[in-house]
C-alpha cells in the first residue's frame, strides 16, 4: 500500500495526494515550515525535509537518540519531536542536532503526534485514548479524553485556534477546541489505515496516510 502526503481543505475535501513510498513506508507525522514539509520517518529513524512536491531535500538521521519518531511540529525556531522508543520529547534543530530532551514516560508510553500552542505541547496518547497537554518542562497540565470521538487517536495539529486530531478508528479528522470539546468532524479520503501527522499551512490541512505493519502501535 502507498504511503502518501495528502492535502484537504478545511471541509475535508481532498485537493492533492502525493506518493512518498520511495522515501518512507512509515511517514508518522508532518510539519510545515515555509515551503518545506518535515516528515518523521519511523522506518529509518529520520526526519525528511521535502519540497511541497515531495522531492527530498535532505534527510536528518536522528536514530542515535530516537529510532521511532512519531510526531513533529515547529516552535518557530526548532523542531519538536516525540518518539516511542524512549517516550521522550526532543527539541531538535533543523540540522538534526539534539538540543534537549524531556522524559514523558510518566505521562504517556505511546506518544503519537505533537502540536504546539504558545508555550504548551499537545501530545496524542493513543493507548489511553486521550490528548495530554504538557508544559515545556514536561509537567502534565491537562488530559483530554477523546475516546467518545475515536478510540485510536493517531495524529494532532494546531490551526492557530483549534486542535486537529486524526482518528485511525474512523478515518476522520476532528476539529477539537483546546479545552477538549469536539467542534466538527471531517470525513477525509484515506487510502491506507493510519492517519499519521496533521499540519496546517495557513489555508489547508496536510496529513500523512500509511499502513502500520502489525497491530496498531
Amino acid at each position: 500500500m502507498a504511503s502518501t502526503i495528502k492535502t484537504c481543505n478545511q471541509a475535508g475535501v481532498l485537493l492533492r495526494s502525493m506518493d512518498v513510498s520511495a522515501l518512507t513506508s512509515r511517514p508518522t507525522s508532518i510539519a510545515v515550515i515555509g515551503n518545506r514539509y518535515w516528515v518523521t520517518d519511523k522506518e529509518f529513524g529520520r526526519i525528511l525535509c521535502l519540497t511541497k512536491n515531495a522531492v527530498l531535500v535532505r534527510a536528518l538521521d536522528i536514530s542515535a537518540f530516537e529510532t521511532e519518531p512519531s510526531g513533529v511540529c515547529f516552535d518557530g525556531l526548532n523542531l519538536i519531536v516525540v518518539g516511542r522508543q524512549n517516550n521522550k520529547l526532543y527539541v531538535v534543530n533543523r540540522n538534526g542536532a539534539l538540543i534537549r530532551s524531556i522524559d514523558i514516560s510518566a505521562i504517556t508510553t505511546t506518544p503519537r503526534g505533537v502540536a504546539i500552542e504558545g508555550i504548551k505541547y499537545y501530545i496524542v496518547d493513543d493507548q489511553n485514548n486521550r490528548i495530554v497537554k504538557i508544559n515545556r518542562d514536561g509537567a502534565l497540565v491537562r488530559a483530554i479524553d477523546v475516546s467518545a470521538m475515536d478510540t485510536t487517536p493517531s495524529g494532532i495539529g494546531f490551526d492557530g485556534i483549534n486542535l486537529l486530531m486524526g482518528g485511525a478508528q474512523n478515518s476522520k479528522i476532528y476539529r477539537v477546541s483546546v479545552s477538549g470539546a469536539k467542534l466538527n468532524t471531517l470525513n477525509i479520503t484515506m487510502s491506507d489505515t493510519s492517519i499519521g501527522g496533521i499540519a496546517f499551512d495557513g489555508k489547508n490541512i496536510i496529513y500523512t496516510d500509511y499502513t502500520e505493519s502489525g497491530p496498531p502501535e
